[in-house]
């Protein structure tokens, strides 16, 4: 296999597994945290580059950096979310949702 089949298939791994976090990060949360916004912007930029079939990889890689570091950004991060507290608060909410049936 090619470095650039590689490379894609990297890319559409990465692609895929931002989705699934995001849309985890969206059904879970009413107001989306700061974080949830670069990840996205992530998953959008390999959608483009895949889809417009561009071929400078080194330029894709930049953009992913930028915006990986910015959604770790110091106390707006992903690295500062608790993601126990907001699964422990969505419980509660359903418990007491539950009661009221």
């Amino acid at each position: 296999m090619s470095e650039k089949n590689y490379e894609t298939s990297e890319l559409k791994e990465l692609k895929d597994v931002l989705q699934t976090f995001t849309e985890f990060v969206w059904e879970m949360e009413e107001y989306l945290p700061e974080f949830y916004h670069f990840f996205d912007a992530m998953r959008q930029n390999i959608e483009i580059f895949l889809r417009v079939g561009e071929e400078d990889e080194e330029q894709i890689h930049e953009i992913l950096e930028r915006d990986w570091e910015k959604a770790h950004a110091p106390l707006v991060g992903v690295q500062c979310y608790d993601f126990k507290e907001h699964i422990r608060r969505r419980k509660q909410e359903l418990v007491f949702i539950l009661r009221i049936f």
